[in-house]
């Protein structure tokens, strides 16, 4: 590759970067600028680090004639055969800064699966090219987050030395791209992990001061696990965590699915938002809640969880200390919710709605279960249950 050629791919990759293109596109450029260039690549590969509940890293995998092919790769991944018997984790347990392999005549003792599937696809050279972030994670396997890309080929002679040199002097500039696109994801990711996708995206486009709340209507669902106080009072700590993540998860997928955002746990209860849009009316909105109550207690097993579901105004963003802010919702409508989870154990009821929602919804589909006081309400309230 001609120095104005790799300069000018450098400039690109820097360009590429500031812009935020998707790292597919990123690497697919990349792969066939060198290719083009005669460097004779037959399969290039990343695998980059990430912060996220359920996946570790992400892998992008280009071949000629091909856009790259990305992948997520699951936390126990790390535990799997193909990963600890990987030249990948080779490198990462002894500290290597780059590794190169002619697969053809292959140490034994560094001859690892992948290289023997290379070997039959033809490929003769390999070469790997870590780079750090200077992110410390000590809580991740590694303890820091960072990039390796391989670039294999099938040539004869393998490599020569000014491609080696070429991948070189991209390494770093690629590595930032993938850090760049990292702390996006990031940034994303964690957010919604833990104040729920739509919040996660209101504070990126800038709902980050205290105050910045919208007025809005919603659908309130609050499910709560029955008899965790005992419970927690008589079994270890692992067991007790163990029983909220499979309840939790057991409300989380449903919610989910029927387009509801899960703003928070308290404890051993969490409270969530089914949000108008696309078209839908309050009505949708709150059939969608109701869905999610039904198919909550469907996928609950073992586990006696109280819904409720009510309607109504609340205030809708970043509430707090100064530094300290948390984007949830708050409005008499909420409190009532809260008021009427107590409800259910008492009526043997696992769902139970506000007369609000029952209104909303098709005569026949709701039976009332009469009136009832709530705590710091002054009038009593119709309570509601499905038929």
């Amino acid at each position: 590759m001609e120095p104005g050629d790799q300069a000018e791919l450098i400039a690109w990759l820097a360009h590429a970067t500031v812009q935020g293109l998707p790292f597919t596109t990123i690497h697919t450029h990349v792969c066939e600028t060198l290719f083009r260039a005669g460097l004779p690549l037959e399969r290039a590969h990343v695998s980059v680090t990430t912060l996220h509940p359920t996946v570790s890293g992400l892998g992008f995998t280009w071949r000629p004639g091909t856009a790259t092919i990305a992948e997520n790769y699951a936390h126990a991944g790390y535990f799997r055969p193909a990963w600890r018997q990987s030249p990948f984790q080779h490198m990462m347990a002894h500290d290597l800064g780059s590794m190169r392999v002619r697969l053809d005549r292959v140490h034994p003792s560094i001859d690892f699966p992948i290289f023997r599937d290379f070997r039959r696809e033809g490929l003769t050279d390999w070469i790997a090219l870590r780079q750090m972030f200077d992110w410390a994670a000590p809580r991740t396997p590694f303890g820091q987050l960072g990039m390796i890309g391989s670039w294999s080929t099938g040539a004869r002679d393998g490599f020569q030395d000014e491609h080696e040199a070429a991948l070189r002097a991209l390494s770093v500039p690629l590595a930032a791209a993938a850090k760049s696109l990292i702390v996006q994801d990031i940034s994303r990711d964690v957010l919604a992990a833990y104040i729920g996708a739509d919040a996660a995206e209101r504070v990126l486009a800038g709902e980050v001061t205290r105050g910045s709340v919208s007025e809005i209507p919603a659908v309130i669902l609050l499910a709560d696990m029955r008899g965790f106080t005992a419970f927690s009072n008589a079994h270890p700590t692992g067991e007790v965590i163990e029983r909220l993540n499979r309840a939790f998860d057991a409300a989380a997928h449903p919610i989910a699915e029927h387009g509801g955002q899960i703003l928070k746990f308290m404890g051993d209860a969490l409270l969530a938002v089914f949000l108008t849009g696309g078209g839908d009316t309050l009505a949708a909105t709150a059939t969608r809640a109701l869905r999610a109550a039904t198919a909550i207690q469907a996928h609950a097993g073992p586990f006696a969880l109280d819904v409720v579901v009510h309607v109504g105004e609340v205030h809708y963003g970043n509430i707090g200390a100064s530094d300290r802010l948390d984007f949830t919702v708050i409005g008499p409508a909420v409190n009532e919710t809260s008021r009427m989870e107590p409800l259910c154990s008492m009526l043997g009821e696992p769902i139970l709605v506000s007369a609000k929602v029952a209104a909303l919804m098709p005569a026949g589909v709701m039976r009332s279960c009469g009136w009832h006081a709530l705590r710091g309400f002054e009038a009593p309230r119709e309570i509601f249950a499905p038929a």
